[in-house]
């Protein structure tokens, strides 16, 4: 063992004293290539760490519709602490946003047709949020107006009408609204015109995939003199007035909503108005 490092030890004397080895220092030109290479193997990774900003957060998602087809060209608006941008679906129904800082976003999905959706998103920390939406299909709204001869007065008090209960038809991709094709328009009671009644019956509608209406209820009902007014978007009228205005439109025909070519069954508003002409 002792022969061994004593030989490498002569070795290494041998080569310190050896004339011949060049110890001269690097030369300026070498000293600069070697640093350019060094800089060019770091350059690159420097250039992913910009593109890539420490502490920010990015939402993501898919637009799409019951059947599971996506909707491509779905605007996509982002609301935040730094402004607002907007952007559309890609061709498969993706979407991204990137570089959100801390802050409250709201994220608002939309697609001709179709009611908007929103999203409230806090951000405190880096990472990615998803949104995979459904998109539901704007409800179609029908306005009728029934007149008849007479001097109104204050509308009569109502009676609760039973609220509907329609299941939401969830749409997406390529869709056509419902049309109203036929129509019959409800009767003046006469009783109510004779008295000087006027009053706004709203009727929630199902439409069905063959066009009919296959449910039809008033969304609510009150009013009348000493009691509380009807609030936005109710019924105000008597119940002969409902009656008679729910046993028309459930007459009524329409050429049915589309998705994708096939029919399906939505939600309509209709608004029927009974007005007195003196």
């Amino acid at each position: 063992m002792l022969v061994t490092i004593a030989t490498r030890l002569e070795r290494r004397i041998s080569r310190l004293i050896d004339p011949s080895v060049n110890r001269k220092p690097l030369s300026g030109a070498f000293a600069a290539g070697a640093v350019l290479a060094v800089t060019a193997l770091f350059l690159p990774l420097a250039g992913v760490r910009a593109q890539q900003p420490a502490g920010t957060a990015t939402f993501s998602g898919t637009v799409s519709d019951p059947s599971g087809a996506v909707i491509s060209g779905a605007i996509i608006n982002v609301l935040g602490p730094g402004g607002s941008s907007s952007l559309r679906t890609d061709p498969v129904g993706n979407w991204s946003v990137t570089g959100l800082t801390q802050g409250t976003y709201m994220v608002q999905i939309f697609a001709p047709g179709f009611t908007t959706a929103s999203i409230v998103q806090d951000v405190t920390s880096p990472g990615e949020s998803k949104f995979n939406t459904r998109l539901t299909v704007g409800n179609a709204v029908f306005l009728v107006s029934v007149t008849a001869k007479g001097t109104p007065r204050t509308v009569a008090a109502g009676v609760p009408a039973q609220s509907p209960k329609p299941k939401p038809i969830r749409v997406g991709g390529m869709v056509q609204a419902v049309k109203l094709i036929s129509k019959t328009d409800p009767v003046y009671p006469d009783a109510l015109q004779q008295q000087g009644v006027e009053g706004t019956v709203l009727i929630n509608a199902i439409v069905g995939k063959t066009g009919n209406v296959l449910d039809a209820q008033a969304v609510q009902t009150g009013g009348g003199p000493g009691g509380r007014g009807p609030g936005p978007g109710a019924t105000s009228a008597p119940p002969e007035m409902v009656e008679a205005a729910l046993a028309a439109v459930r007459t009524w025909q329409y050429e049915p909503a589309l998705l994708n070519g096939e029919p399906i069954e939505v939600l309509t508003r209709v608004s029927v108005n009974f007005k007195l002409n003196p």
